[in-house]
């Protein structure tokens, strides 16, 4: 009964949309139309790959990271002599390491989740250059803000949503894979002067008050 939609699937050919039976029964057909246009724009950018392999990477460093942070932690306790004169100073070389181990894992974490958050705007200006009808996106986003039915796919499925499932943990900003959707009704409210990407933007700097997503150049 909760209002979500994804796309999933690694290639365009076999890839799918769903939407659950509470957005299907709550919107009405352009709001509709603008979630499977965001979903589209998913597949289109081929997000679900991209961000999979996004996923693998940050999984590699944080378990690369946990390898040195074990391996210089435990391997100091054995060889480390209260009589050796070095050992303070090995001791702060292995303080030092784990510290950046844990950085590396945790820094590795906020990237992923920064990037997932900027797949989501792509797929919110694509999906209206799809459809030339930024308020369609933005009442859907509406409602579906004020769905507060509780819904926990799990965390890999609740990445591929729409919007990030209403579930009882809530995460901070930072380890979010969605940016705020109150947000992201105010951007597309904000596109008064047309629905390309340029004016996307435009809107979102005026919002957000900073200018960080990718450039592109028109296609003549």
């Amino acid at each position: 009964d909760a209002m979500n939609a994804f796309a999933a699937g690694t290639k365009p050919e076999s890839c799918v949309v769903a939407i659950t039976r509470g957005l299907r029964d709550k919107l009405n057909r352009h709001e509709i139309q603008g979630v499977m246009a965001h979903e589209m724009s998913h597949i289109y950018n081929r997000d679900v790959l991209y961000m999979t392999f996004a996923g693998v990477m940050m999984g590699t460093i944080v378990i690369i990271s946990e390898i040195l942070r074990r391996t210089f932690f435990y391997g100091s306790m054995g060889r480390r002599s209260s009589n050796d004169k070095g050992g303070t100073g090995q001791l702060i070389m292995i303080l030092l390491i784990v510290v950046m181990a844990v950085f590396a894992a945790l820094l590795a974490r906020m990237f992923y989740f920064s990037l997932s958050r900027k797949r989501e705007y792509l797929a919110d200006t694509m999906a209206v250059n799809f459809t030339h009808d930024p308020s369609a996106l933005a009442d859907a986003f509406q409602k579906i803000f004020g769905d507060d039915t509780i819904f926990d796919p799990g965390k890999m499925a609740s990445a591929m949503c729409i919007s990030m499932p209403k579930i009882k943990e809530k995460a901070t900003y930072l380890f979010s894979t969605h940016p705020p959707i109150r947000e992201r009704i105010d951007i597309l409210r904000a596109m008064s002067e047309g629905t390309t990407y340029e004016n996307y933007c435009k809107a979102y700097k005026q919002v957000k008050g900073v200018d960080d997503l990718p450039k592109f150049k028109n296609k003549k």
